[in-house]
């Protein structure tokens, strides 16, 4: 399997979650079809920083990453502050909550005995086990992971488009204007094609998945504001298996319940792949570059081990009820989009090509922010 192929199956590590799902249903019944519409403008202004990644990676502004390529321009701790508050809180916050409802999807649509927060530690424990065989097996696990979500999805897509037009109509929309500032949480995390340096993925193949995974995923809101009422649509914690049940009946949730599960542990399959090599970057160990082969291979066990620990904790203590790891996940998904900002910002600050253009766009993130 080629690197590149493993770099887009990193890319999609976010948008294959179980939460974005979530978000999908959310915004299609907070605003409708102008979901879509807000969809497409910030999808826009993410291929703009995509291309920016691309640039980063691809040597053009002589840095060897993201970290060091906004510590050029605004020191080393703004940086490393935004990198941690974005995407290790993202794993700890979002990766427990999306094993929590792997855990609850299992329990309710395939064995109703076995006890969903088992489930979920079991399936912690088999991302942590394949990461301790072997980089090369997290990565074609992920790949199969993705295809995985995006088949079921398809099926579910495929199956209920025929009908579409004679299902009834759904119910009236209660206009909520924060639907509109959803999709930005949608787009988040392509750039982890780039952050492992796994190949170098060609910035217009990155953007033809985006814009087929995008297209899959308006089709599938689409399907999701027909069948179910809006205002139910809105406030679900689960949209997608309504929609699924919906759509096919009970093997509608068979096939959302793997989706679910394994977008779940390709989100944290992804996420400790990404934060393995980012932490590297970001944490200054000198010893590291004159450790032996046989004492890295532990350290990167140690690694893994402390990555996998954070959830486990969340879900031992109680914390994957409460309503404040939302927060927590959203503040981070906030603080990403502000490491966005600071790419464009960097340029300016560089003097680089059209500066008018990367000002505007890291305007519209604080914006968003």
């Amino acid at each position: 399997m080629s690197s590149s192929r493993w770099a887009m199956a990193l890319s999609m590590t976010i948008v294959v979650s179980p939460e974005v799902q979530v978000v999908l249903g959310n915004g299609m019944g907070m605003v409708g079809w102008l979901f879509p519409l807000s969809l497409a403008l910030v999808a826009i202004l993410h291929l703009f920083t995509l291309q920016v990644y691309g640039d980063i990676y691809g040597g053009r502004y002589r840095q060897d990453n993201e970290y060091a390529f906004l510590s050029a321009a605004f020191g080393p701790w703004l940086p490393l502050f935004t990198s941690l508050a974005s995407r290790l809180v993202f794993m700890v916050c979002v990766a427990t909550i999306s094993l929590v409802t792997a855990g609850y999807v299992f329990n309710e649509v395939f064995v109703y005995w076995f006890a969903n927060f088992a489930f979920a530690f079991l399936l912690l424990a088999l991302v942590l086990v394949l990461h301790l065989v072997g980089r090369s097996w997290a990565l074609k696990v992920q790949n199969l992971l993705v295809i995985v979500v995006l088949a079921m999805v398809a099926v579910l897509v495929a199956s209920a488009l025929p009908t579409a037009t004679s299902l009834p109509a759904a119910g009236e929309i209660d206009f909520q204007v924060r639907g509109l500032l959803l999709p930005f949480f949608l787009v988040v995390g392509f750039e982890c094609a780039f952050l492992t340096q796994n190949g170098q993925p060609r910035v217009g193949q990155l953007a033809k998945v985006f814009g087929g995974l995008l297209l899959l995923f308006v089709l599938w809101g689409g399907v999701m504001s027909q069948v179910v009422e809006p205002s139910r649509l809105a406030r679900s914690f689960n949209p997608q298996m309504l929609v699924a049940h919906q759509v096919l009946g009970q093997p509608g949730r068979y096939l959302m319940g793997v989706a679910v599960i394994a977008g779940a542990a390709a989100l944290v399959n992804g996420l400790f792949i990404v934060l393995r090599h980012q932490l590297a970057e970001l944490v200054p160990a000198p010893w590291w570059a004159t450790a032996s082969g046989k004492k890295k291979k532990w350290l990167a066990v140690f690694g893994v081990l402390a990555l996998a620990a954070a959830p486990a904790l969340m879900m031992a203590t109680g914390m994957a009820g409460e309503e404040l790891i939302d927060v927590y996940g959203r503040a981070a998904l906030v603080f990403w989009l502000f490491q966005y900002s600071l790419i464009h910002f960097a340029l300016v600050v560089r003097r680089a090509e059209r500066p008018w253009l990367h000002l505007s766009a890291g305007l519209m993130l604080i914006g968003a922010v």
